[in-house]
């Protein structure tokens, strides 16, 4: 059933990539382990653990999730005739909203209390004030080449090259053209890389 007011806990073991379209929906996510890389325009914007993120409905976006990050998200519906705001970004919250997350991940969706802290989370958002700041980290991915890894550790940088094959691959480029421009590797080997990342193999 499709509420109005929805909480989601993930844990993404692999790398996932959602395509670049209108958010549906009005979200706040927090990353409680890893980091998760939101486009929006032409730049990213690396939203840490502990970090909150407001994403607008309509908000024209894509997401990484980099691999064994953890993301909590509460999406709104547009039926709700709250005054949510159209702005996106970084959102500093409360004890409130920290602690109301914190328990949605532990009260189970059926329970009655888990409704009231999606109200109080609900209530929280209304007055919130996102700000679109590039923060370090965030310029860090935005200068990344496969080449260079823009001061990324090497975990995140084979993430990173891992994406770009992706996007290659789905531009129409040929598998072996992939593995030896980004990776220097044979087919064979850059398929069990890219596995690894992505848990499927390329096509």
């Amino acid at each position: 059933m499709n509420y109005s007011i929805q909480f989601e806990n993930t844990n993404h073991h692999h790398i996932a990539v959602t395509p670049r379209k209108k958010a549906l929906k009005h979200s706040l996510l927090t990353v409680t382990q890893g980091v998760v890389l939101i486009k929006i325009g032409k730049n990213e914007f690396a939203v840490e653990s502990g970090q909150y993120f407001w994403i607008p409905a309509d908000c024209l976006v894509s997401i990484t999730f980099l691999a064994q990050s953890i993301v909590s998200t509460v999406t709104f519906s547009q039926r709700l005739s709250d005054p949510f705001t159209h702005s996106v970004g970084y959102v500093e919250t409360n004890d409130i909203a920290v602690n109301a997350f914190h328990l949605l991940s532990e009260v189970p969706s059926n329970d009655e209390y888990h409704k009231v802290l999606l109200e109080v989370v609900r209530h929280e958002v209304r007055n919130i004030k996102p700000k679109l700041t590039t923060n370090s980290l965030s310029q860090q991915f935005n200068s990344w080449l496969p080449d260079n890894n823009a001061g990324l550790n090497a975990e995140v940088h084979l993430s990173l090259k891992l994406r770009e094959a992706r996007k290659r691959l789905l531009s129409g480029q040929k598998t072996e053209q992939v593995a030896s421009e980004v990776f220097n590797l044979s087919t064979e080997e850059f398929r069990t890389l890219y596995e690894f990342g992505f848990g499927v193999t390329p096509q």
